[in-house]
């Protein structure tokens, strides 16, 4: 593995030099200038087609001994593009050949009608043909894609190899080890072709993956947008049915597979839970409105039923016992009011039967509680009344019960209430008798109990009589 800046390094030189006889070209060993002077200046010729002056020489020196045009001049000046795409040309043809001895491998193969020319183009003895391409210049994804469906729409194979310099190799600034595909590498990704680097002077080939855990595993894939850049030398790679493949490559291709397929089984996985949660809030919605139009039916039916009990227990000597008992025109609002219960039996109906059987029969010093009450209710209508709700609609009405007369608190003691005590009657019994005397029977009255207002017993009790006559 070598990182980014190491793979991108290299020497733009003239190094390949064309034979004149046209049998291919020649690559200058480094250090032999001296030796291939003679046969550069009468053998060998500038490789790149339409030179205005192809005679070259050689040139040594500390650096890497080289070819250079006998004329220089800016018609001379081929630039580092030409020679990285001829070094990769030759270099690549030469792999071709030594992979696959049988294959016939051409450089720059004419291809259709003359509109398309094939860098490498190679043929296998099956017939399979692989047109390679050396991209160093810029290249569109719209190019990219035109190109493509030539290919494949003439049945060969297209490799495309973007060079180690220029403008096809990007990473951050300060990012070594990861490289970031541009659009034309995504279209050339989306294409299901191998996205591949050369360094042709290196002979070695650079790719881009990344590492997805899934469940429990671990896999290692090709890149989507950006990747951790790996390398490989160019000898252990060989044609395959896409393209040309290392054992390297052939592991992520299977651990990429794998990956979409866990990628897809946990999506489906994820549409089938939320499929089946849709159908469970659509069954609970189904049961929700079915309950809702249960309900309204029954309350249909309740309201219907509490208004025919209002109007015979309104007509009932009940009924005209409660008014009596009120003086009033109207009954009281607070013994209309059913509260918060949600019940067939109107409030009237059972306030008034705890008010007419528990309350008004009451004996003087009796007490009850609103416990006490719901029990009765509880005796009564079995299973009708809640009793939380219940209980605190019964304690809103001992308190009203208290604000009609009927009642008074206990002291000391919360929550308890009584009839009217013979304290509560001395005011309507007598008002012009002095203090510390009993309004009932005028006898003094004990000084060692201070808030003594009657007698224990029967003035007691009489002025309890002559407050609720």
């Amino acid at each position: 593995m070598k990182g980014v800046a190491s793979f991108t390094s290299g020497d733009p030189r003239f190094i390949y030099a064309a034979r004149r006889d046209g049998s291919g070209v020649m690559l200058l060993p480094d250090g032999e200038a001296l030796q291939h002077r003679e046969i550069a200046r009468t053998q060998l010729m500038c490789p790149v087609r339409g030179c205005p002056a192809p005679e070259i020489t050689t040139v040594g020196g500390e650096r890497r001994h080289h070819f250079r045009h006998l004329v220089k001049d800016a018609a001379t000046d081929h630039g580092a593009e030409t020679w990285y795409h001829l070094e990769a040309k030759q270099v690549l043809a030469a792999w071709a050949a030594e992979q696959h001895p049988h294959a016939v491998v051409e450089i720059e193969k004419v291809l259709g009608s003359r509109d398309r020319i094939a860098d490498v183009f190679a043929t296998l003895p099956d017939g399979t043909q692989y047109a390679i391409e050396v991209q160093f210049s810029s290249l569109t994804p719209d190019l990219f894609a035109e190109r493509h469906r030539w290919y494949r729409g003439a049945g060969i194979v297209d490799i495309w190899l973007f060079i180690h310099a220029g403008v096809h190799l990007r990473t951050g600034w300060n990012d070594t080890r990861n490289v970031t595909y541009s659009p034309t590498h995504r279209a050339v990704r989306e294409s299901d072709v191998r996205v591949l680097w050369v360094n042709p002077q290196q002979r070695t080939i650079g790719y881009a993956t990344r590492t997805l855990s899934i469940g429990n595993r671990i896999y290692r894939t090709h890149a989507q947008d950006e990747g951790e850049f790996a390398v490989e030398r160019l000898e252990q790679f060989r044609l395959d049915a896409i393209g040309m493949t290392s054992v390297a490559l052939t592991a992520i291709d299977r651990d990429t597979a794998a990956a979409n397929d866990a990628i897809d089984s946990a999506e489906r996985a994820r549409l089938a839970a939320e499929q089946r949660w849709q159908d469970e809030v659509a069954r609970r919605t189904r049961a929700a409105q079915s309950v809702s139009a249960t309900a309204q039916v029954e309350a249909g039916t309740r309201e219907k039923l509490h208004a025919a009990i209002v109007a015979r227990w309104e007509s009932s000597p009940e009924g005209r016992a409660a008014f009596a008992q009120f003086g009033r025109l109207f009954l009281p609002p607070w013994l209309l009011d059913d509260g918060d219960l949600d019940i067939t039996i109107p409030g009237r109906v059972w306030k008034w039967r705890l008010i007419r059987e528990i309350v008004l029969p009451l004996r003087n010093g009796q007490r009850l509680t609103s416990s006490m009450l719901l029990h009765e209710l509880g005796r009564t209508y079995p299973q009708v009344f809640p009793a939380r709700a219940t209980e605190r609609e019964i304690r809103s009405m001992l308190r009203e019960l208290e604000a009609e007369g009927l009642l008074s608190r206990v002291l000391g003691q919360p929550g308890y209430y009584t009839t009217v005590t013979a304290v509560d009657a001395v005011k309507p019994v007598k008002h012009d008798v002095p203090e510390g005397i009993c309004p009932v029977c005028e006898g003094p009255l004990s000084k060692e109990i201070p808030r003594m207002k009657v007698h224990f017993g029967d003035c007691e009790r009489r002025a309890a009589r002559l407050f609720r006559g």
